[in-house]
């Protein structure tokens, strides 16, 4: 939106918008991402890897060469 409004003529309804695209672009990276960073919550890691992909069998004891 910016970009389209940008490449206009500084005259007329362009103004308007471009002004309220620029206030909604730096609410939405200033305000909205970092609220929602503090709302949502990632779900949590399992224990081990090797439990889901060894079907529950553990590590192997020797480390590969």
């Amino acid at each position: 939106m910016l970009e389209w409004v940008g490449g206009n003529p500084p005259e007329g309804w362009f103004i308007t918008l471009g002004r309220v695209a620029t206030t909604y672009y730096f609410v939405h990276f200033l305000i909205l991402l970092p609220l929602l960073g503090k709302i949502e919550r990632p779900l949590p890691l399992p224990d081990s890897i090797s439990k889901p992909v060894l079907g529950g069998r553990g590590m192997l004891t020797q480390p590969a060469e």
